[in-house]
């Protein structure tokens, strides 16, 4: 079966998020994560993934934002004491 317009889009999507991570485009990246949470706004590993971007441009509120969504919407995430202490960062600075 074909893939489907959306499906080729969100690989496309992946693919160059992959890009912008390695080569450190950070603007970039953020637009990629932004168009994948509107193609999947149900995914909490792109909110995760775009509240870290956003820690880093010095968004914080929108960062502690996605962050504290990532840690309601996933199932038992691996990584929750990192961003949980991540959060508490976050809310020091603000």
């Amino acid at each position: 079966m074909p893939a489907s317009g959306r499906e080729i889009i969100e690989r496309m999507l992946r693919n160059l998020k992959s890009v912008c991570v390695e080569e450190e485009h950070l603007d970039l990246l953020l637009g990629v994560l932004h168009r994948l949470i509107v193609l999947r706004p149900l995914d909490a590993d792109c909110y995760r993934d775009r509240g870290l971007v956003l820690a880093q441009l010095g968004q914080r509120d929108a960062a502690l934002k996605d962050l504290q969504n990532y840690v309601r919407m996933a199932p038992a995430p691996q990584d929750l004491p990192v961003i949980e202490a991540r959060i508490e960062l976050l809310r020091a600075e603000i």
